[in-house]
């Protein structure tokens, strides 16, 4: 099965108080991670709109206990893409013309590894193939009703929310540094190789607009996830 946007697993409540902890620090890192992937993935709709709103109370509490400034901008992006998709909520068609304006229409971006790191700077160049070979490591390959390729931003961010839920899993003992390790270097070998720029160039467009804010909170959660993970290690 391929890692798109997971879903959070069920709380565990009969864990100690340290491992309760460390539980929902990753599930809620797999969150993070699965909010931003669903932004990136289609048009936006009440879906979208349910998914932010949902998970606010339990994202933003996470945040409170970060005092570096990448935290609050993350905390404050998200409230105001709640805020964003709700003014909209009866009609998301402008929204959807941002979505089609930025990454659908030749003047816009394209969030695909390959374009931003291959020579050819193409579609399923060399990075594409590495991206491929490291999901493939955790037993994870493309299925047949994904219709993005591996190295688009959505993927590549499903893919460590898949990682960060299994870290939230309270019967992992063994392996869990490697496990977080592996983390760490995908977002250094490939996130935070490409997906800075991007933001960059998203927030460089002229009608980039709600995905402003969508690129702000991926720049700041993608950095202050990694320093996380280090600290860890």
């Amino acid at each position: 099965m391929y890692p798109s946007t997971p879903h959070p697993p069920q709380e565990q409540t009969h864990a100690s108080a340290a491992a309760s902890k460390a539980h929902l620090q990753h599930e809620t890192r797999g969150l993070i991670y699965s909010l931003i992937s669903s932004a990136y993935r289609d048009v936006p709709d009440s879906e979208l709109l349910s998914l932010f709103q949902t998970s606010q109370e339990k994202v933003l509490n996470f945040l409170q206990s970060s005092p570096v400034s990448e935290a609050k901008s993350v905390s404050n992006s998200m409230q105001q893409i709640i805020l964003t998709l709700q003014e909209h909520e009866r009609d998301f068609l402008p929204l959807r013309k941002q979505f089609t304006a930025l990454f659908l229409h030749p003047e816009g971006v394209h969030a695909y590894e390959s374009v931003y790191m291959g020579k050819k700077k193409r579609l399923m160049d060399k990075p594409w193939v590495e991206v491929k070979n490291f999901y493939l490591e955790y037993g994870l390959e493309k299925g047949s009703v994904e219709e993005l390729t591996e190295d688009h931003i959505a993927v590549e961010l499903g893919f460590m929310a898949h990682l960060a839920y299994m870290s939230a899993d309270d019967e992992l003992e063994e392996g869990e540094l490697d496990l977080l390790a592996g983390q760490a270097k995908f977002l250094e070998q490939h996130v935070l190789q490409w997906v800075p720029r991007l933001c960059r160039d998203m927030t460089a467009r002229p009608f980039t607009g709600f995905y402003g804010l969508v690129a702000r909170m991926t720049q700041s959660w993608v950095v202050l996830d990694h320093r996380a993970l280090q600290e860890a290690l």
